[in-house]
Parts: C-alpha cells; structure tokens; sequence
C-alpha cells in the first residue's frame, strides 16, 4: 500500500468514526426528495444544518450552544460534509437515505446521523 494510500484509508476511518453520533440512530428515512438545504446560524446558537426532504426537516448541530434544547452536536467538518451531499442530491435530482435521532423532550429537532445518496 503506497504512503498516499494510507493516508486515504486513515482518513477515511477517522471520518466514520466521526460519523458516529452519540445516541443510537432511531429512526431511517429512505429515498427521500431533497427540497432545500440551509446552512445558518443565529443569535447564541452554533451553526447548523438544516435538510427539508419529503417534508420532513432535518438537523445537523455543529456544536456549541444549540436552541431546542440539549441537542447533540457533531463535527463542523461533517456538517460540511453533509451539506455537500444533500446539496449534490437536491442539484442531481437524487435522493437521500436520513439516518436520525427524532425530536424529543431533550431536543426539539430530529437530529441527522448519517446520510446517504442513492438513485
């Protein structure tokens, strides 16, 4: 395995491991139609990402302080990460699979730990 090689397998471990939320995934959304996608952040709140699919909206708390209660958060790099796929989906027409936490008395939104493109 060249050096390069190596380092692509390294970073790609550490971006799944990244992946890994906190709480147990609940709940799995499949083949849902990307409608808008929204990076924002407002007053004493971390920057976040917010999914609109098949109606549903979806969230991705880059850390920090988050309203909606005690919401957690995951990386800024994977919220990037995120956005750049639900963007790419939304552009090609595609449709996500949204792995999440639903909204409950802790947290106000339905929280994203993973998502994937398909056909």
């Amino acid at each position: 395995m060249t050096r390069i090689s190596r380092i692509i397998a390294a970073f790609a471990v550490a971006l799944s491991i990244g992946a890994l939320s906190p709480e147990a995934s609940a709940a799995v959304v499949n083949g849902c139609a990307v409608s808008s996608v929204q990076a924002d952040q407002s007053a004493n709140s971390a920057p976040r990402l917010t999914i609109v699919c098949s109606g549903s909206t979806y969230i991705a708390n880059a850390g920090g302080p988050f309203q909606g209660g005690s919401c957690s958060a995951v990386s800024a790099d994977l919220t990037k990460i995120w956005q750049s796929l639900a963007t790419s989906a939304f552009l090609a027409g595609k449709h996500l699979n949204i792995a999440y936490n639903p909204a409950n008395s802790s947290c106000n939104f339905n929280l994203i730990s993973f998502l994937t493109i398909v056909n």
